[in-house]
C-alpha cells in the first residue's frame, strides 16, 4: 500500500502541523537496489503530497533533507543518485508551494555519524547529528516571509 496520507498517530499528536521536515527513515543496505532507491527518491515525495495541504492551511514549511551527495556527483554511487532526485523535487516543490505561502527548505548534510556507515567505518571528522537537527530547527524558525532555500551543512575536514 502506498502511504498517501499522514499516519493518524501523527495527525493525533500534531493535528494541524505547521512544518514537515521530510526524511524516510529505516533499515537500508550499502547494497541499495529497488528498496533503498524507492525510500529515498519517493519517500519524501509521498510526505510532501500528503504534508502540502496541511502546511497551507497554517503557512508552513516542507524540510527535505537530502545530503552533500546530491550536489556532487560521485562514481557509480545509487545512493547519490537518489540524493539528486530530492535536490530536484525540493525545487520544484519550493516552486509550487511558495505561491501558497509554504516554505520549502532543502536540508543537505555532509558525513554524519549515523548507522548509515556500519560496515563500513565512520570518517573520523563525520559531525554527530546534533548540528543537522539545530540546523532542521534553524529553517523551522524563519519567519513566513523569508524563503530560505538550501542549507548544507559539512563537518569541518570534509573534502566533497
Amino acid at each position: 500500500p502506498v502511504p498517501w496520507r499522514i499516519s493518524a498517530p501523527s495527525t493525533r499528536r500534531w493535528p494541524t502541523p505547521d512544518s514537515c521536515p521530510a526524511t524516510p527513515s529505516g533499515p537500508a543496505t550499502r547494497h541499495c537496489g529497488r528498496p533503498w532507491s524507492l525510500t529515498n527518491v519517493l519517500g519524501p515525495a509521498l510526505l510532501a503530497h500528503a504534508a502540502l495541504p496541511h502546511l497551507e492551511a497554517t503557512g508552513g514549511r516542507l524540510v527535505p533533507i537530502g545530503s552533500v551527495a546530491g550536489l556532487k556527483n560521485s562514481p557509480a554511487n545509487l545512493y547519490s543518485a537518489t540524493k539528486w532526485a530530492t535536490t530536484g523535487l525540493a525545487e520544484n516543490l519550493r516552486l509550487h508551494a511558495t505561491t501558497r505561502g509554504i516554505g520549502v527548505t532543502l536540508v543537505n548534510p555532509g558525513m554524519i555519524d549515523t548507522p548509515f556507515w556500519q560496515g563500513a567505518g565512520v570518517p573520523p571528522f563525520a559531525l554527530p547529528p546534533q548540528p543537522v537537527a539545530e540546523a532542521i530547527c534553524f529553517a523551522l524558525d524563519q519567519p513566513a516571509t523569508v524563503d530560505l532555500n538550501t542549507l548544507t551543512i559539512r563537518p569541518m575536514g570534509q573534502p566533497v
